[in-house]
């Protein structure tokens, strides 16, 4: 996904939002073959959701950061 975050050490990068391309990789535990339930899938629209809130939250310095508060979400 592509989110417009305020990112960045320099002076001219803060109170401005720059492009970021979030790419995510999840692991799930398998519960083996089962019902078509949804209770059983990873739920899309949240993680985009708490992803959102992540770089909604303000400004941060560097990338790594970033990511790393986004990892600690999902």
């Amino acid at each position: 996904m592509v989110l417009h975050a305020s990112i960045g050490v320099h002076l001219h990068e803060h109170g401005r939002r720059q492009r970021v391309r979030i790419n995510l990789d999840l692991a799930v535990i398998d519960d083996g073959p089962g019902a078509d339930q949804l209770a059983r899938v990873v739920d899309y629209e949240a993680v985009v959701a708490r992803v959102r809130r992540v770089v909604g939250a303000g400004h941060v310095r560097l990338a790594e950061t970033l990511a790393e508060r986004i990892a600690s979400v999902c």
